[in-house]
């Protein structure tokens, strides 16, 4: 009696994968939740504020228009803007800085019993990001409650530009 071999291979046992791939996405979802992405850097504003006494009331003695600039110079004014428009200048770092300014305009501001200090920022086109997060670090570091940012006007553009040249 002939015996016929079949050309049948005996298969190795088969390995189910399921379970590892089950695992896989519990691991991978445990770190999505578990991991802190990077943290986004923000800047705590809080505006507009208004003084407790009177929600209404602008003081135009403790008014003080900031525009930051280019070479790191702050040009400034107090009160409302006058005509013709004159500004000095504040530098952010070293003699004359916007601290010092600000500063001296706290202390004339609160021993004259007047409300506390006003300010308005208009950055200038050529102004960098970075000098503005300085101006609000002097906010922050000098306890100033009271400002806004705004857009500057065309007619302080053209004086500042003027003045800027000479």
């Amino acid at each position: 009696m002939a015996f016929i071999q079949s050309s049948r291979k005996k298969s190795g046992g088969h390995i189910d994968l399921t379970p590892m791939v089950d695992l896989n996405f519990l691991l991978i979802t445990f770190f999505m939740l578990t991991t802190s992405l990077a943290e986004p850097k923000a800047m705590d504003l809080q505006m507009p504020y208004k003084p407790s006494d009177d929600p209404n009331i602008f003081h135009e003695a403790s008014a003080m228009t900031l525009i930051p600039s280019a070479d790191h110079k702050v040009y400034y004014y107090e009160g409302l803007p006058q005509q013709p428009l004159h500004y000095e200048v504040a530098y952010l770092t070293g003699n004359n800085s916007l601290r010092d300014v600000l500063s001296r305009k706290q202390k004339e501001l609160h021993d004259a019993g007047m409300p506390a200090i006003q300010v308005i920022i208009k950055p200038d086109t050529t102004a960098t990001f970075d000098d503005l997060i300085q101006v609000l670090d002097e906010m922050k570091i000098l306890k100033i409650r009271c400002y806004a940012i705004t857009d500057i006007a065309p007619a302080e553009a053209v004086v500042l530009k003027v003045q800027a040249e000479n």
